[in-house]
């Protein structure tokens, strides 16, 4: 009843309860737990958001640094283990550590934000927090970490299996990663799962390959679940999230991983029905796209190819406040033919206060 009423589910929604040993097996009072779930799509959406509560006897074990705390407690920003792993691999994961309900918002003056392997920052202002009350617990995502920073990284998997991988093995640092064109695992047509990282997909249970998501969001599991809402879509193009309670000046934060196929391009289309339906300019909000479009206005020097649909792009970002934040004129793909070409678009809104260009360092190939 403790796990189910933690994580708002009701009763009627549960088929039965067993542990992961034997199915007769009752007397056990630790271990996995397997949930029977009278609705497909509920289980589905649990699978890919992750449990809220901890039922265990045993002190929490981080699975960054391996010290006696919650991973999203973990200040070690360098994920630097302090202790060997191998002393600790054996030991069951946590319970959750007690909170201090008495801990402020901690203080943070900028927003560092990745996009197409590029940085920018986006200065906000300092919140005041003298005459704040004490927090609940979970009440802001940042309350448990001294980093205050939120990054951001765009990149385009182009379907390899070690480049979604390495992606997600090596860029443990950042808030959230937006990929397009992931590796897709083909017994269920869906990314990776991975033990760092909350993984959105606008496409929760696809059926066949034709319904692979080509455009995924993971968000570090340091933000807890229900800090991160899924704006579910009827398309594998589009996927779009907001994190909520960021800080007092800044309470919602929207993302948009955009794929545009290039001999379509109908991901316009359904950008511009997402913003026309779901768009504010009350929340701070990036889009990060594979545009697969050309345009003078950030096509390499001396690339003259120009694509209409480009044109409606300018205009459907444009119409809701949006503007071109990533470095213009600087390549971002390089195919095996032709010139090299910046395809990879990131637009923000009036709301996030960008206050400097992002730089894209040299394109990298193999």
């Amino acid at each position: 009843n403790s796990i189910l009423q933690q994580n708002e589910i009701k009763k009627e929604q549960v088929d039965r309860i067993r542990w992961l040993g034997h199915p007769k097996e009752e007397e056990k009072s630790h271990g996995s737990l397997i949930i029977y779930f009278t609705d497909r799509n509920l289980a589905h959406q649990i699978l890919r958001g992750g449990h809220q509560a901890f039922q265990c006897k045993e002190d929490p074990t981080c699975s960054k640094c391996g010290d006696k705390h919650r991973p999203q407690d973990c200040k070690d920003l360098g994920y630097t283990p302090s202790v060997k792993r191998t002393s600790t691999a054996t030991q069951p994961l946590a319970k959750s550590a007690p909170s201090d309900k008495k801990k402020s918002k901690p203080s943070f003056n900028h927003v560092k934000l990745m996009a197409n392997n590029t940085l920018l920052e986006n200065l906000t202002q300092q919140p005041n927090h003298k005459d704040e009350p004490p927090l609940e617990n979970n009440s802001n995502v940042f309350q448990n970490h001294s980093h205050s920073d939120l990054t951001f990284l765009q990149l385009n998997c182009h379907n390899r299996y070690d480049t979604t991988l390495s992606i997600l093995n090596s860029e443990l640092t950042h808030t959230a990663l937006l990929l397009h064109e992931p590796w897709i695992n083909p017994y269920n047509w869906l990314p990776p799962t991975h033990q760092a990282w909350h993984r959105i997909t606008p496409v929760t249970n696809p059926r066949s390959k034709d319904e692979k998501s080509r455009a995924c969001i993971y968000i570090s599991k340091r933000i807890p679940a229900h800090h991160i809402v899924n704006h579910m879509q009827e398309n594998n193009l589009l996927s779009a999230i907001t994190l909520l309670e960021i800080s007092k000046s800044t309470p919602h934060i929207t993302l948009l991983s955009l794929y545009n196929p290039p001999s379509t391009f109908e991901g316009l289309k359904l950008l511009d029905h997402w913003l026309q339906i779901a768009s504010t300019q009350q929340t701070p909000t990036f889009i990060m796209m594979d545009s697969n479009l050309h345009h003078p206005h950030w096509n390499p020097t001396g690339y003259t190819h120009t694509h209409a649909q480009a044109r409606d792009l300018i205009k459907i970002c444009g119409r809701k406040g949006f503007c071109l934040i990533s470095p213009r004129h600087t390549p971002t793909f390089l195919g095996s033919v032709g010139k090299p070409t910046t395809i990879d678009l990131t637009w923000a809104n009036h709301k996030s206060k960008l206050l400097h260009p992002t730089t894209t360092p040299p394109i990298i190939t193999q």
